[in-house]
C-alpha cells in the first residue's frame, strides 16, 4: 500500500476520543432508507476507549491519495472502511492512528469506533454531522454494527436506543448517567453461537422480547434493570451458557450483575469488591480488563 511520501509535514493534526458500547439487547429495524435503518435496544457506553490521531495531508491528486489507518500500530482493514472509501472518492490524504485497549471483533462496537475515526479523517476533522451520518451508513451496509455510531456519538453511562436510524434520519436515544461511575470488568469468552444461527432461529423471541425489557428499563432506568434485561437477553439468545453460570456461581454474591454480548462477558461488580471478582475472572476465563461507565460521548480536539 502506498505510504505518505517521507518528509512530507501533516497540514493538520485532530486527535479523537470515542467510547466503546456493548449493547445489552437489541432488535434489528430494517428501513427502505438505509440511514433510517439501525436497531433499539439498550447499552452501555464505556472507557477508555478508542484514542485517535489524525494527520492530514496536503496531497490532494487523486492518483496520490492515500488513506490508512491503523489500530495498536497494525495496519487494518475493515468492510465499513471499504465502503466509506466509495461513499467518499475526493479529499486529501491521511494516516489515523488509533490505540484501543479492546479486541476487534469481539462485541465492543470497535468496528464502529474506527469507523467514526476515518470517517472525521475523510472529512478533514470538519463537517462531522456528516461524517458521523456516512459512518452510520457504511456499519449498516457492512452489517458490521446497527446502533453503536450513535450511542458513541452521544455517550450516556447507560443509553436506550428507542427510534433506529443515523441522528439526522431519526435516531433517538435517551442518555441515563449516575451520580458516580461504576466499573465494569469484561473478558471474552469462546463464541458458542454464530449471529446468523442467532437471529435465524431466536428471531420471533428477540423481536417480542427486546421490546419488552426496553419498556422495563424505560419504566425503571437503572443499572440493576438494564443488568437483570440484558442478563435475561443473553440467555434467550444463546450467548450466556451453562458453563459460564458455573464459572461465576462462586461470585455471583459480589456483582450488581453480568450478561453476555457475542463474545463479551460484562460483569458489573460491587464497588467493594472490584479486586476479588477481578482476580477470579482473570483465573478462569483467562484475562480481564477493567474500564468505567462514561457519560462522554465523542470528542475530537484539533491541536
Amino acid at each position: 500500500m502506498k505510504k505518505v511520501p517521507p518528509g512530507t509535514e501533516p497540514i493538520l493534526r485532530c486527535s479523537i476520543t470515542i467510547p466503546l458500547h456493548i449493547t445489552g439487547m437489541w432488535r434489528i429495524c430494517w428501513r427502505r432508507d438505509e440511514y433510517e435503518s439501525g436497531s433499539i435496544g439498550a447499552g452501555i457506553v464505556i472507557e477508555p476507549g478508542l484514542q485517535a490521531e489524525i494527520e492530514l495531508y496536503d496531497e490532494n491528486s487523486r492518483s496520490n491519495i492515500v488513506r490508512r489507518i491503523e489500530l495498536n500500530g497494525e495496519e487494518i482493514e475493515l468492510r465499513n472502511l471499504e465502503i466509506l472509501k466509495r461513499l467518499k472518492r475526493s479529499g486529501r490524504s491521511f494516516v489515523v492512528r488509533c490505540r484501543c485497549p479492546a479486541p476487534l471483533g469481539a462485541g465492543y462496537g470497535l468496528s464502529a469506533a474506527l469507523c467514526l475515526a476515518y470517517s472525521i479523517a475523510m472529512h478533514e476533522c470538519s463537517e462531522i454531522d456528516k461524517a458521523v451520518e456516512r459512518a452510520h451508513l457504511a456499519e449498516v451496509k457492512s452489517l458490521l454494527g446497527l446502533g453503536d455510531v450513535i450511542a458513541e456519538l452521544y455517550g450516556g453511562e447507560l443509553e436506550v436506543r428507542i427510534r433506529p436510524g443515523s441522528p439526522r434520519h431519526g435516531g433517538k436515544i435517551i442518555k441515563i448517567c449516575y451520580r458516580s461511575s461504576y466499573n465494569v470488568l469484561t473478558s471474552e469468552i469462546e463464541k458458542n453461537i454464530t449471529t446468523d444461527k442467532m437471529l435465524r432461529d431466536r428471531y420471533n423471541e428477540i423481536v417480542k422480547f427486546s421490546e419488552l425489557y426496553i419498556n422495563k428499563i424505560l419504566n425503571d432506568p437503572s443499572l440493576e434493570t438494564f443488568l437483570e434485561c440484558s442478563y435475561n437477553f443473553s440467555k434467550l439468545v444463546g450467548f450466556l451458557d451453562e458453563n459460564i453460570e458455573k464459572k461465576l456461581n462462586i461470585v455471583r454474591r459480589l456483582v450488581i450483575g453480568y450478561y453476555v454480548k457475542k463474545r463479551v462477558l460484562v460483569i458489573v461488580p460491587e464497588r467493594e469488591y472490584i479486586d476479588e471478582v477481578y482476580e477470579h475472572v482473570r483465573s478462569v476465563f483467562g484475562t480481564c480488563r477493567m474500564f468505567r461507565l462514561t457519560r462522554d460521548g465523542l470528542r475530537l480536539f484539533l491541536t
